[in-house]
């Protein structure tokens, strides 16, 4: 018998004809003539599209693209404006660490440009870690005299105050633990891309 089999690529994306966006990549209708793509690349997901080395050179221009902040102007006592500065700060991390984890292990040649992209992230990791630190520092402080007071002239004001500030402590330095956690996991993914650049040890997750 003779039994005519598939090219890979088509068994691959040939399923219900009901879905627009499943096509072959050899039916006409999958290419745009003005810009190509290689057979095989489903042109409903273009990200997938880029190659490993460029996703890893947007990582890179992401560091070079943004200052590490000023945290000294943050204040502590508006704790709402302080996790917004907070999560902005992590989000300029989440967006190297998601291009570089799509990346494929970076050339040995290139371990300048991981240096690059390693420092970024430590020093972000320490403006962070700055900013907490002084922000637990100043409501415990805080703390510590609001009890006194109450201890001498006892008021409801008083009583709903250290409540608060004890309140706000407890998050603070759960957000330290928090730090702990995301300077790990970026510790272990970019040793995992970068093997050629040697990360120092005093600045490694954990280092007292």
């Amino acid at each position: 018998t003779n039994t005519r089999r598939l090219p890979l690529p088509l068994v691959r994306y040939l399923v219900c004809p009901a879905s627009p966006l499943q096509l072959s990549p050899h039916s006409p209708s999958s290419l745009d003539s003005r810009n190509p793509r290689p057979q095989g690349t489903p042109k409903h997901q273009p990200i997938m599209a880029q190659s490993t080395g460029s996703l890893f050179k947007d990582a890179q221009r992401q560091t070079n693209s943004v200052e590490v902040p000023d945290v000294s102007r943050i204040p502590c006592h508006d704790y709402s404006f302080f996790k917004t500065e907070l999560n902005r700060m992590r989000k300029i991390d989440d967006n190297v660490t998601y291009r570089l984890n799509r990346t494929d292990v970076v050339r040995a040649e290139d371990h300048l440009d991981c240096q690059e992209v390693w420092e970024f992230l430590y020093a972000m990791r320490q403006a962070r870690g700055l900013l907490i630190d002084r922000c637990v520092e100043e409501t415990q402080k805080e703390l510590k005299e609001a009890r006194e007071e109450l201890a001498t002239k006892p008021s409801r004001g008083l009583e709903t105050e250290v409540m608060s500030l004890r309140k706000q402590a407890s998050v603070l330095l759960s957000e330290k633990d928090i730090e702990q956690i995301l300077a790990e996991e970026t510790y272990e993914l970019f040793n995992d891309k970068c093997r050629s650049y040697r990360v120092p040890r005093d600045q490694r997750p954990g280092h007292a």
